[in-house]
């Protein structure tokens, strides 16, 4: 008989979350409840993604500007925790933000630190490699390519 999965969401210990701010150098600025999220049987990784819904009420202020939050997770929670951006493209849906992720932790919507109004999100950087360099590599080499067939048939 196959064991059921459940899933638990618990507030994050105070400790985890002290250090992991610490660590931000007082740049964190979270925009919605931080919370744990854990599976019963016990894993980490999801077999896909996952999304997460934040409410952000009691967290907003005047100015504030979602388009640049990011959904968080702490990093390292056993040895050194800290703020990381995992999806920078959160939708708003219903006065929630919402985002993905292929993993369970710690998480929130982050409104500084962590990488968050690092990302980018919508209409993309313009790069085909998402570099300047990756593509000045890509069109090297189909001119090269085009070159060397062209002058195979010639």
């Amino acid at each position: 008989q196959e064991v059921p999965t459940r899933l638990f969401v618990s507030a994050p210990s105070a400790a985890v979350l002290e250090a992991a701010e610490a660590a931000g150098g007082g740049r964190v600025r979270l925009g919605s409840e931080a919370i744990s999220l854990t599976l019963d049987p016990p894993q980490s990784e999801l077999p896909g993604n996952a999304e997460i819904c934040f409410g952000t009420d009691g967290y907003r202020e005047a100015g504030d500007d979602f388009s640049d939050a990011c959904l968080g997770y702490i990093a390292d929670e056993e040895t050194s925790p800290n703020w990381q951006c995992e999806d920078y493209c959160l939708e708003e849906r219903r006065d929630q933000w919402c985002g993905t992720t292929s993993h369970l932790t710690t998480f929130a919507v982050l409104l500084a630190g962590g990488g968050a109004g690092s990302g980018d999100c919508g209409e993309g950087s313009g790069w085909i490699t998402g570099s300047m360099e990756g593509d000045i590599g890509l069109t090297t080499g189909a001119a090269a390519l085009t070159f060397f067939v062209c002058a195979a048939f010639a």
